[in-house]
């Protein structure tokens, strides 16, 4: 894993955080948005 480099593990690991926020707290994101 320590050869994995930075950009694809944070760009991975922001996909996921977003899809894991989305199916948590579906409204999270509206209100911030407006």
């Amino acid at each position: 894993m320590v050869e994995i480099t930075y950009a694809p593990l944070q760009a991975r690991w922001a996909t996921e955080l977003a899809a894991i926020e989305r199916a948590a707290f579906p409204t999270a994101g509206i209100p911030d948005l407006w």
